[in-house]
């Protein structure tokens, strides 16, 4: 081999290692997009995706990420129909990504993985499927929301056949309330029975694993039916204090509106990166890896207040999905798996270094001194991968609220002002209907 050619070797090999550090610009469209929301500008929010859409981002190696925020604005901007749009993308993109990771996982080899499009967290995929179904009740299509729901449990099903007992992240309490209570909207009281029942078993991991406790309203609405069908035997296995719950009547609740609000609070979790620095001869070997660094909400809950007349009510949102531990969950629950990938790449980028040296005609020295460059380069710009959803909210709250037939003013009251969401809200006797609010700070 000539020293021509090695030199060339040499050069496409610090190309490949520099490119691995720069991730295609996406941030500057997110730090945008997220500044419209928070000031409650849709009009600009949806033009600036918009035009996204048009340019050539949606076609980078964030296409996932444009998705996932778009669709994130558009259902906060209560544009339901575009987001689901947004997401329905996203989660064919998510899919396809997820059906050629063997191909992903063999071509990150020597580069890093920001030259690899996003494939998403599996807490990510799976809120693609949860938020959808909001969207869908929203729009009136109940039996849509259900199909998204049983794509996420398929999609559930997937991850645990895929993963061994190390994670965590197999079923999504928040989703199987939101099923039972789209379930209970329609009639179909034996399956929302149990759906709650799922939701009841799952915080009960979720309060191991994350902190969170089971909601007030799931105990009401799970002992509600349990009572009603005669199997509070049944519930009680898995309630401890069923009998201190005490639930409407169902023939009571059968004669009054449902106004479930559902508070999208703070903002993810972000990723960033530990870099360890391993000294050798031939300079020093890098390896990055992501992590998690958790972003408290300026202001915990929120409450919702209903004015009719005379007549108020107001009821405090509950935790009911604390997105930030679960993402710090399921990353500390890969760990190995994403250690196990950065040692087969520093080793496989070891064996070409030291292929290109040994075929150089030069001194023991000089070849060396191609490693320490080589080394050195990856050294610098050798980064973990530390995309992720950033336009998801910390944690997300939810009331549930009784109300009798009419038209109510409806408030939202946080750490900051009070903010009406409808001067004119609108609810029938056996109605179910969702309010959504986002606060992202």
């Amino acid at each position: 081999m000539t020293d021509k050619s090695v030199f060339w070797r040499v050069v496409f090999l610090a190309l490949v290692l520099s490119a691995s550090g720069c991730a295609i610009g996406y941030n500057k469209f997110n730090e945008t997009l997220g500044g419209y929301v928070r000031q409650r500008d849709c009009a600009a929010a949806a033009s600036h995706i918009g035009d996204s859409e048009k340019s050539r981002l949606p076609n980078s190696n964030e296409r996932l990420l444009f998705f996932l925020d778009a669709g994130m604005a558009e259902m906060l901007c209560g544009r339901h129909e575009e987001s689901n749009r947004h997401f329905r993308e996203a989660e064919r993109i998510a899919e396809e990504l997820w059906t050629r990771s063997v191909t992903r996982e063999v071509g990150s080899i020597v580069v890093n993985d920001y030259m690899l499009p996003y494939g998403g967290e599996d807490f990510e995929r799976s809120l693609i499927n949860l938020f959808s179904a909001i969207n869908y009740f929203m729009l009136g299509k109940t039996e849509d929301a259900l199909v998204e729901i049983r794509r996420l449990d398929t999609l559930l099903t997937g991850l645990n056949n895929k993963y061994d007992a190390k994670s965590v992240y197999k079923e999504d309490a928040l989703a199987r309330y939101m099923s039972g209570l789209i379930y209970e909207s329609s009639g179909q009281t034996d399956d929302a029975f149990i759906d709650y029942h799922k939701a009841v078993r799952v915080y009960g991991d979720y309060r191991k694993h994350y902190g969170t406790r089971t909601p007030a309203f799931l105990k009401e609405d799970f002992a509600r039916l349990a009572e009603a069908s005669g199997r509070t035997e049944e519930a009680k296995r898995d309630l401890p204090d069923f009998e201190r719950v005490k639930p409407l009547k169902q023939k009571d609740a059968k004669k009054l509106g449902r106004a479930v609000f559902i508070h999208f609070n703070g903002e993810a979790p972000r990723k960033t990166e530990d870099v360890v620095f391993l000294p050798t001869e031939a300079g020093p070997i890098a390896m990055a890896f992501p992590r998690y660094v958790s972003r408290e909400p300026s202001c915990g809950g929120a409450a919702v207040v209903f004015e009719s007349g005379a007549a108020r009510l107001s009821a405090n949102a509950e935790l009911a999905e604390d997105i930030g531990a679960i993402a710090i969950k399921n990353l500390d629950d890969r760990k190995a798996r994403v250690v196990a990938k950065e040692l087969l790449r520093v080793a496989a980028r070891q064996v070409i270094i030291h292929q290109i040296a040994q075929g150089m005609d030069g001194s023991r020295n000089e070849q060396l001194a191609v490693k320490t460059l080589l080394n050195v380069i990856g050294a610098v710009v050798e980064r973990a991968d530390t995309r992720s959803w950033t336009s998801l909210p910390s944690g997300i709250y939810l009331s549930r609220t009784y109300l009798q037939e009419g038209t109510y003013k409806v408030s939202v009251k946080t750490c900051y002002a009070v903010e009406t969401l409808y001067d004119s809200f609108t609810i029938k006797q056996g109605e179910t209907k969702f309010i959504i609010y986002g606060s992202m700070q």
